[in-house]
């Protein structure tokens, strides 16, 4: 389903965000936006941009696979993004040692200490 919303020529931004679990403030922001817009709006979200512990909103290295939320935030204090972002981290903690796992765990531990 997911694939069938994604490959449509209609607007589908609200409702892809939706079926991806990504806030509904978000998914409308891009909506609104234009999904042409979302690599450009993706530019902005970096750590110089973000202040105290909303620095965990950082998407700038997510193609590099250090990002803790996989959408752009609708805004630099996006409180509902902020908690994904905080449940991704308290994940990775909680299971840095896993097999297979490690290598991953320690960059974003690393790249995302504690703000």
């Amino acid at each position: 389903m997911i694939m069938e919303v994604d490959q449509s020529s209609l607007p589908h931004a609200m409702i892809l965000g939706r079926l991806l679990g990504y806030p509904e403030c978000c998914s409308s922001f891009i909506e609104h936006s234009g999904e042409d817009e979302i690599d450009k709006l993706a530019e902005e979200y970096t750590r110089t941009n973000l202040k105290d512990h909303y620095s965990l909103l950082d998407i700038s290295l997510y193609l590099k696979g250090i990002a803790l939320i996989s959408h752009v935030p609708c805004s630099y204090e996006c409180k509902p993004s902020l908690d994904i972002a905080q449940q991704t981290l308290s994940f990775v903690k909680e299971y840095k040692k896993a097999t297979g796992f490690a290598g991953w765990a320690s960059l974003i531990a690393e790249y995302f200490s504690d703000p």
